[in-house]
């Protein structure tokens, strides 16, 4: 009975990743190697936000720029970050709008 239990959860993890959607910032016009990420992260980021199913925003392999970005919620359902590549920060912290700017 005890192994029956604790399987359970296990199963409903498998579940939700496998009726999770990926938002792929490449496919929001981010490039590896190209120029700032801001844009197509805050993109990737409304869509999985707003979206009813478990999400996952994808940073994939390569290296990205990103200056700046303010990601917001509540979100209408789980949502993780996955980074695969290597996100690299503005060279010059102090360009960096504050938030009330």
């Amino acid at each position: 009975m005890a192994r029956m239990i604790l399987g359970i959860p296990i199963c409903l993890s498998f579940l939700i990743l496998a009726n999770s959607l990926t938002f792929d910032i490449t496919k929001y016009g981010a490039k590896s190697g190209g120029g700032d990420i801001s844009q197509a992260l805050l993109n990737a980021w409304n869509d999985a936000c707003s979206s009813v199913k478990p999400s996952t925003i994808l940073i994939p392999a390569g290296t990205f720029t990103l200056k700046e970005a303010y990601l917001k919620g509540p979100c209408k359902a789980p949502l993780a970050l996955t980074v695969h590549g290597t996100v690299k920060a503005q060279p010059n912290p102090k360009s960096v709008k504050k938030e009330n700017e």
